[in-house]
């Protein structure tokens, strides 16, 4: 629980790529489970191959209590990535959530709105209105519960590497 809190909030700060040690070692301990919240730390690291090594081998995501968190980060990582495989099936697996809040699973970890998440993946898969209409609900979602969390900007959702950090 600490180790998804710790990087949904990294996540809302644009402060992921700080993780990428830590998670390692939490990767190391834990294995597979682990395997989102690394990809996702090395893709905002820059270290896009090794981000796509964790992604490949991440399989399908489980569908418990966690899956919205999990999800968010697996489509953070698909984007700032520019990956398209699989980015329509997580697209269709997110979409009954669109409304959800910023508080997931339970209301005990706070990412964003999966309307965002949408936004985002829908720019990926070249579905610009649609991206549109997740970005405004998100935007709407974030104001209802007063989160920063859910408001978009656009141009960052076109290249969503806020703390990207150029790595040889």
């Amino acid at each position: 629980m600490l180790v998804v809190a710790t990087t949904a909030l990294r996540a809302g700060q644009g402060r992921l790529a700080e993780l990428v040690p830590w998670l390692r070692a939490v990767y190391a301990a834990h294995g597979p489970a682990a395997g989102d919240l690394l990809a996702v730390a090395l893709a905002a690291a820059g270290q896009e191959r090794e981000a796509r090594e964790f992604l490949d081998r991440a399989g399908p995501l489980r569908t418990d209590y966690f899956f919205k968190v999990f999800a968010t980060f697996r489509a953070m990582t698909l984007v700032m990535l520019g990956e398209r495989a699989g980015a329509d099936e997580l697209y269709a697996a997110l979409l009954p959530y669109r409304d959800a809040p910023p508080p997931s699973s339970g209301f005990t970890v706070a990412v964003r709105p999966v309307a965002r998440t949408l936004g985002e993946l829908a720019l990926l898969l070249g579905l610009e209105e649609e991206a549109a209409g997740h970005f405004a609900r998100a935007t709407a979602i974030a104001e209802q519960w007063n989160s920063p969390l859910g408001r978009p900007d656009e141009e960052a959702a076109r290249s969503p590497r806020p703390d990207r950090q150029d790595t040889p």
